[in-house]
């Protein structure tokens, strides 16, 4: 299975990608952690593959789930080494649980491949977590420890 989380593993070139990719990355709101922010940018790049492609799309999905879990955690991780209230942090990790459990209902329901109607929720799921879960924490970031993050990278 790790072998492949490797081989699907967005790659990093965004400035080489088609100005219709672009416009979708500019939908996703920034943070000012570029790890993170650079991981919802994978995350959008697992799911135009999913949406673009026919061939691997089972390998691309599950890949797709380790991705975000490992993001999760991530984030989690984050938020304890800062210090993020506890109360705060609970939320957030109960909205990662109930994100994962939506996204993985929907791969339940599609067979083990995500279909075009699913993709469009799990993006609509993803994008308005980040507008609102991880942006409060990024304010909070902002308030409690100056200069973490970086808006202009």
């Amino acid at each position: 299975m790790a072998d492949n989380f490797t081989h699907f593993k967005p790659v990093r070139i965004w400035q080489g990608l088609p100005i219709k990719y672009m416009t979708t990355f500019s939908n996703i709101p920034r943070l000012g952690i570029k790890a993170i922010d650079d991981e919802h940018k994978d995350i959008m790049l697992f799911l135009i593959q999913l949406k673009k492609t026919d061939t691997d799309k089972q390998k691309i999905t599950q890949a797709f789930l380790d991705y975000s879990a490992n993001h999760y955690e991530h984030e989690e991780l984050y938020m304890a080494r800062q210090n993020y209230p506890m109360d705060e942090s609970h939320v957030h990790i109960m909205e990662h649980r109930r994100l994962a459990s939506v996204i993985k209902k929907l791969v339940e329901k599609d067979g083990g491949i995500l279909v075009q109607e699913s993709i469009q929720k799990i993006k609509v799921e993803f994008l308005t977590h980040i507008a609102i879960y991880d942006k409060m924490w990024a304010e909070w970031v902002e308030m409690n420890q100056p200069g973490f993050r970086n808006p202009h990278y």
